[in-house]
């Protein structure tokens, strides 16, 4: 379990319960975060793994999955009309359930997918799905080492993220968006947006109790800063419920999709 001090609270209704941390508590709950997603599938039998890896391909056809992919496919749509390539980077790209909504729309064609994803179980999983398109086994910190040179396909349409960047702490979720910037036209991402664009808009860390059980807290980042420091700007953004991290407890607001495009 997490130990960190949760004395500063955010009360919202409809959503999560919001704290402020410390430098050091940030450290702890990224720590966590990562040991959650990189190490858990060395503590699991396979038959752990294949379930961690069922739910994910059958989440593809959720509204929190086919509302990004749908929208996704209006952007490409003018570009695969014509023959040509629309290109997407997506960073925590699980086993490939955006390319699976796209599917279920008939939208994949014309689609070059590219994913870069920390959790050795779905980077296996993706490359058995979508040989044709390709995987790269890395986590954020090597995504902002890499350069245009690892990536001959930029510049990509777009650079992706669904509730990935929230499991990042502040400083590496910011070289992650100044890494897109460098290597996409634009960028768009499903995520909780309650920090800056909703009721509270502060500048040190505030994370989301996503799972009191499980000790899941994640990163509430005030993404309108972000964007600024790295020349892009808000142009559209759609409310979308996501399932809480709590089984049974329905969905919780907060969570939006939203698009971003380079200031002129």
């Amino acid at each position: 379990m997490v130990s960190i001090d949760l004395s500063t609270q955010f009360n919202i209704p409809g959503t999560y319960e919001l704290f402020a941390l410390s430098d050091e508590d940030t450290k702890t709950v990224y720590a966590y975060n990562k040991a959650f997603w990189l190490e858990r599938h060395s503590l699991l039998d396979q038959a752990g793994i294949d379930r961690i890896l069922k739910v994910y391909r059958a989440r593809s056809i959720d509204p929190d999955r086919m509302v990004p992919a749908s929208n996704i496919a209006k952007l490409a749509a003018p570009v695969t009309d014509a023959g040509g390539t629309f290109s997407i980077l997506e960073l925590g790209c699980a086993n490939g359930p955006l390319l699976r909504s796209l599917d279920a729309i008939n939208a994949l064609d014309g689609i070059y997918h590219v994913g870069v994803e920390p959790y050795e179980p779905f980077a296996s999983d993706y490359r058995e799905l979508y040989p044709e398109r390709r995987m790269i086994h890395a986590e954020a910190e090597d995504f902002v080492e890499m350069s245009a040179i690892d990536f001959p396909e930029a510049p990509f349409s777009i650079f992706l993220s669904s509730v990935t960047l929230c499991l990042i702490e502040p400083k590496t979720a910011k070289a992650c968006l100044a890494k897109a910037a460098e290597l996409c036209d634009e960028i768009i991402f499903y995520e909780y947006v309650l920090n800056g664009l909703g009721p509270i808009n502060r500048q040190e860390t505030i994370v989301y109790q996503f799972n009191k059980t499980l000790s899941q807290y994640y990163f509430a980042h005030n993404y309108p800063a972000y964007l600024a420091d790295v020349g892009f700007e808000i142009v559209s953004g759609i409310p979308i419920a996501h399932p809480n991290g709590m089984e049974g407890v329905g969905t919780v607001e907060g969570y939006a999709l939203i698009r971003a495009v380079r200031k002129q």
